[in-house]
C-alpha cells in the first residue's frame, strides 16, 4: 500500500467512541487488512445511543502529539454530526487552543508539523457547513 511507506512507524486507526478495535503502527501491505478487520469489528459494536464528543477525541489526539512531536496528518472520516457536547464551537476552540500552544515551538518542529483533513459523508447541510468552516475558515491568529 503506497501510503504505508510514508510513515516509518506505521499508520494508526482510532475511533471517536471507545478504545477497542484500535490499530497501531500498521505498515506495508498489512494496512488494508488490519484496517478492514478493525472497521468491521467497530461497526458491530456501534450503539446508536452513544454520541461523539469530537472535542474530547481531538484533545486526546493533540495531547498524544505533544508527547510525540513528529509530523502527523490526521484524517477524520465523519458525517459532522457530533452530538456528544452541548457547546456550539467546542471543536473549533479545541483546534485553536492546540495551534496556539504549539506555535512557540514551530521553529523546532517540521514545517508542516500537523495537518487535519475532514473527509465528509452524509448530507446534513449544517454538518457539512461546519466541516467546511473547520477545513478552510478557522481563525487561529
Amino acid at each position: 500500500m503506497k501510503i504505508g511507506t510514508l510513515d516509518e512507524d506505521g499508520l494508526d486507526l482510532i475511533y471517536t467512541l471507545g478504545t477497542s478495535n484500535k490499530v497501531n503502527n500498521a505498515t506495508g501491505w498489512k494496512i488494508p487488512e488490519k484496517f478492514k478487520r478493525s472497521m468491521e469489528a467497530a461497526h458491530e459494536s456501534i450503539d446508536d445511543r452513544n454520541r461523539t464528543d469530537m472535542a474530547a477525541t481531538l484533545s486526546r489526539i493533540f495531547d498524544d502529539y505533544k508527547n510525540y512531536g513528529k509530523r502527523q496528518t490526521l484524517i477524520i472520516l465523519t458525517d459532522g454530526m457530533w452530538q456528544g457536547s452541548n457547546l456550539l464551537h467546542d471543536v473549533e476552540d479545541t483546534i485553536i487552543q492546540f495551534i496556539r500552544k504549539l506555535k512557540p515551538k514551530l521553529d523546532r518542529l517540521e514545517s508542516r508539523w500537523f495537518s487535519i483533513q475532514f473527509v465528509s459523508f452524509g448530507n446534513c447541510k449544517e454538518a457539512l457547513e461546519r466541516l467546511e468552516r473547520l477545513d478552510n475558515k478557522l481563525e487561529t491568529a
